[in-house]
């Protein structure tokens, strides 16, 4: 299972383990040397295995402020529908005035802006004033270029 899975000098904080398949999930570590607070916020139940996996941390950053960390795990060719329900029941149980930081890879390209996935996908983040990062290209093949990983955040820039 994925809380099985050591990293030298890291703690797992929180985890989503697949239960119908072998591999994979979502998982969040802290290096032994981080020394801000760090707690699992328990949003695992809202995942649809092999849909839309998600786990989430809170960090205490100071006594009165705390940054929401979810990670986020799309399998290609999964319902998108299924996607976006996940991804809003997740960032609804967030505290509205926290900061938060989504990460992780969806298989939605950055790249396509003619993309029907990544319109509804970013439209879905504008709701909760987070917005996504432009990243280089992430996945480069022979025939294909494509930015399908992400780092998303309502920090301000």
């Amino acid at each position: 299972t994925i809380d099985q899975a050591i990293i030298a000098d890291y703690k797992l904080i929180s985890a989503y383990g697949r239960s119908e398949h072998i591999k994979g999930g979502v998982a969040i570590y802290k290096h032994n040397q981080v020394s801000y607070k760090t707690e699992s916020v328990g949003l695992e139940q809202y995942s649809i295995e092999m849909t839309c996996e998600v786990s989430a941390i809170k960090i205490r950053m100071t006594k009165k402020k705390c940054l929401y960390l979810l990670g986020v795990y799309r399998p290609p060719g999964s319902n998108f529908d299924n996607v976006l329900k996940v991804l809003s029941e997740a960032l609804d149980k967030l505290p509205l005035s926290a900061k938060k930081l989504v990460m992780g890879d969806v298989n939605i390209d950055n790249l396509d802006e003619t993309s029907r996935e990544r319109s509804a996908f970013n439209e879905l983040l504008r709701g909760y004033n987070i917005q996504r990062l432009d990243l280089p290209p992430t996945r480069i093949t022979e025939i294909s270029i494509s930015s399908i990983d992400m780092v998303c955040s309502d920090l301000d820039q």
